[in-house]
């Protein structure tokens, strides 16, 4: 139904477009996916990206869908998401009280159906499942290596983790793609940014990845004509999320108050993602690099 409301009024190839999105978000996935949101630079709003992408995700798909926040920037993507201190703590309690006897083992039993995965998780008030290893809980969990060791005891239990891994760098956002089963590069309009961001993407390219970009309009200066011009030096279209004063406040946006457009680019973005998980083959399941 939330998709739907999106679809009263709309003409033409928006409507066209809004039916194959929300078939998407709805199809059945035979194999948890993962996804990759980073970006080359700072600023360019990765981390709303990400939590944009998981939330709308946990709207609209009947399976399971956990965000991961392992930037390397303090808390990001759970807190964009709408992830309170409040879902934190019952969640905290969740977990002592589900595993009692943990404490005295040297390794906690690994989980063996979704429930048992999920407990100790918490959820945004729109049921996303959060993973935040900027926590003390999970020390060390930025590095690519404690980011894989620490999903593979729950990642076949979702059916999308969507990860913010933030500011990475070329040798790192390789490694990335290759764990993943989609990966979006996050970049602003800024001219400079969009050089590396292209770069980048042509190198992945090159290297046998297929990453989505995402143009993040953050400032407002740049026109759609102007974002459509600058895509074009990518091997791949490139996905153009526009300027939204509603997504720069301190709290996170509510739906109803983002633009038509915005809602619009968020919901293409996430489509493409997730039709990009299915046409990925396979991911290697943890770093060993």
């Amino acid at each position: 139904m939330k998709a739907l409301s999106l679809l009263t009024s709309t003409p033409g190839a928006t409507l066209d477009f809004l039916l194959a999105a929300n078939r998407t978000l709805h199809g059945a996935v035979p194999l948890a996916r993962r996804i990759a949101v980073a970006s080359a630079d700072g600023g360019t709003g990765c981390s709303t990206v990400a939590a944009s992408v998981a939330t709308t995700m946990a709207g609209r798909h009947p399976g399971p869908v956990v965000l991961v926040d392992a930037g390397r920037n303090g808390p990001g993507a759970c807190v964009r998401a709408g992830l309170t201190a409040e879902a934190r703590q019952l969640a905290d309690e969740e977990l002592a009280a589900a595993r009692p006897g943990d404490e005295d083992e040297e390794e906690p039993r690994p989980p063996a159906t979704l429930a048992e995965a999920m407990t100790g998780l918490p959820r945004t008030a729109s049921g996303l499942v959060c993973l935040d290893m900027t926590r003390d809980r999970f020390p060390g969990c930025l590095g690519l290596r404690a980011w894989a060791d620490t999903l593979a005891p729950i990642s076949r239990f979702p059916d999308f983790i969507v990860t913010d891994f933030g500011v990475r760098d070329r040798d790192e956002l390789s490694t990335i793609a290759t764990a993943n089963h989609a990966t979006c590069i996050v970049t602003s309009a800024a001219r400079e940014r969009l050089t590396r961001a292209i770069a980048l993407a042509t190198w992945l390219e090159d290297e046998g990845h297929a990453p989505l970009v995402c143009i993040n309009d953050t400032s407002g200066g740049v026109s759609r004509r102007q974002l459509r011009l600058l895509s074009r030096a990518l091997p791949r279209p490139a996905i153009l999320v526009p300027h939204d004063p509603a997504r720069l406040g301190a709290e996170p946006a509510r739906s109803a108050a983002l633009s038509q457009r915005s809602r619009n680019a968020v919901l293409e973005l996430t489509a493409s993602l997730m039709t990009a998980c299915q046409q990925t083959p396979g991911a290697v399941g943890g770093i060993t690099a």
